[in-house]
């Protein structure tokens, strides 16, 4: 009795998609604010502000292309087969941050069709540039049987000795960037 209730406020920091409640009020991204009747120790019925703010959640969509043997890593996990993964990580914020990884793994046949154009560049310019142009590429080189007798990944310019390999035609992918599908081909005739 003869005791004057004070109003409250109540200044809360929630995740996007998140709710509060209030003695039995539900705030939520819809309802960020109003006002909630609440009861103190002493019995008394106060009013108490409610004012929210969010932050915001992420969800990002790959879709990654890797060969056989490879894997792709996301967060702490390691990806290696093909299929659609969801990988649930934290932003900056502390809220979630949501991944959706679509992944193939591709066979050669459908590395050989998923061509860029050189852009006029030899072989070598390419393998000269790469390291500067191109810091995640990756080079592969395969004889006449299809036999894998290369493979850099990143090719980081290293002098490449074609004159201890058989004569013929070698075939070469070169992908700019390993997170991608693009690949440029070509064939390279070695004569001794």
């Amino acid at each position: 009795p003869g005791r004057a209730g004070v109003a409250g406020q109540r200044r809360d920091t929630l995740c996007e998609g998140e709710s509060l409640n209030v003695n039995g009020q539900v705030f939520d991204e819809d309802r960020p604010q109003g006002t909630v009747w609440v009861t103190d120790l002493a019995c008394d019925s106060l009013p108490t502000e409610v004012r929210l703010t969010f932050l915001p959640t992420d969800t990002t969509t790959l879709d990654i292309d890797i060969f056989a043997g490879e894997t792709y890593q996301v967060g702490g996990e390691s990806f290696s087969t093909a299929g659609n993964y969801e990988v649930l990580l934290t932003n900056q914020f502390g809220c979630d941050s949501l991944v959706y990884l679509n992944l193939d793994v591709l066979t050669a046949i459908e590395e050989a069709t998923s061509t860029l154009s050189l852009d006029g560049l030899s072989l070598q310019q390419l393998l000269d540039d790469a390291p500067t142009r191109f810091p995640e590429n990756e080079l592969r080189l395969f004889d006449a049987l299809g036999r894998q007798v290369y493979y850099a990944q990143p090719y980081q310019g290293q002098a490449l000795d074609f004159s201890r390999w058989p004569s013929g035609i070698y075939h070469y992918t070169f992908r700019p960037s390993v997170r991608e599908r693009r690949v440029i081909q070509g064939k390279l005739l070695i004569a001794q």
